[in-house]
């Protein structure tokens, strides 16, 4: 995949919210602009750490995290790691290391934790067997968050036929909806587990792989509802949903490689425009930010247009040790905003 430089995609995703007409539900500020008592900020981070360098420059992110008064909640959109073994003493390495954050942390899984581990640089591990430790360490507790200052949330766990979904969770602060949903790259493992079985194919998957991919899609669905249901109930000005995976909303509908993610994207959809008010959607996964308005409609006219209410960021990741500041205002017309600076760094890699 080719590199953009970072400074050029930031320099892109500015313009692309400040320019266009489609700048509902967030909204691009200098610090100066005055907020309401209700505003709060969320950290939003991803595909972090990777490497040994990275750990210790996590522990300064984590630090400068820890220093901002206004940030409530840490989110981390997957990926703890990058092609090394999927090894119990990782994990447990990595939880304790999110620990440090002071705050309430929420995680949902990546691909990277499980579904690859079956490749031979990730140690030949059934892929099942490590979504199962997973859960054990990163959600002990399912009616709480993680971190320093767990919060209270609402596991999917709890509603009957889902009992095993305990990392897709929701929770409110100061009236605003916050849901994670556990979609992960590699197709949202539609990809062939090849490093564990030769013969496994997109045309004629494993059983269990296929058997895994259609409950958590559809748990992922019946979450989707839940998160919207509660939004509506409540009264929500907005909504922010974490996932790991770009659904790859770019993709034609027919396309195999977005074959994992149609139905959550057409649900998506559907819950965003019935709701009419601004969401949010955090995902990791390429790396790099991005900021746009993915979601498209075919009018009656036959015109293609945006689905404004909706707005997508990718969280910047690995080589880069970055998070990414969502200033959230409840009064606000706009509800999400990106106060300059809202990238902060903690890598020597240049903008």
């Amino acid at each position: 995949m080719k590199i953009i430089p970072l400074a050029l995609l930031v320099a892109i995703a500015l313009v692309t919210i400040q320019c266009s007409p489609l700048r509902e539900g967030i909204v691009v500020t200098e610090q100066g602009r005055s907020l309401s008592r209700d505003a709060f900020s969320i950290a939003l981070i991803s595909d972090i750490p990777y490497s040994d360098r990275q750990v210790a420059l996590l522990d300064e992110l984590i630090a400068g995290v820890n220093a901002d008064p206004s940030v409530s909640v840490v989110m981390h959109a997957g990926d703890i790691k990058g092609s090394a073994p999927c090894d119990d003493e990782l994990y447990l390495e990595r939880f304790r290391q999110f620990q440090q954050f002071q705050r309430a942390f929420i995680f949902t899984p990546g691909d990277n934790e499980w579904a690859d581990c079956h490749r031979e640089d990730n140690g030949h591990y059934h892929p099942l067997e490590r979504l199962d430790f997973v859960r054990k360490v990163f959600f002990a507790n399912p009616s709480q968050s993680t971190g320093g200052r767990p919060i209270p949330v609402r596991s999917q766990s709890t509603v009957l036929g889902f009992e095993r979904f305990v990392e897709n969770v929701v929770f409110m602060e100061k009236g605003i909806v916050f849901g994670t949903v556990h979609v992960v790259g590699g197709n949202n493992n539609l990809r062939p587990w090849s490093g564990l079985d030769s013969s496994d194919s997109f045309s004629e998957p494993r059983p269990d792989r296929l058997e895994e991919f259609r409950a958590r899609e559809e748990a992922a669905i019946q979450w989707l509802n839940e998160i919207f249901r509660l939004a509506h109930d409540t009264e929500s000005p907005g909504v922010l949903i974490l996932i790991q995976a770009d659904p790859r909303f770019g993709l034609d509908r027919d396309d195999k490689r977005r074959a994992g993610f149609n139905r959550f994207i057409d649900r998506l959809e559907a819950l965003t425009v019935q709701y009419g008010r601004p969401v949010l959607l955090a995902h990791g996964h390429w790396h790099y930010l991005w900021i746009d308005k993915p979601l498209h409609r075919i009018s009656a006219d036959g015109n293609r247009k945006h689905v404004p209410m909706l707005t997508r960021i990718q969280i910047p990741g690995s080589p880069f040790v970055r998070w990414v500041k969502v200033t959230i205002d409840p009064q606000s017309s706009e509800i999400f905003l990106l106060r300059h600076p809202f990238v902060h760094k903690h890598d020597s890699i240049p903008w």
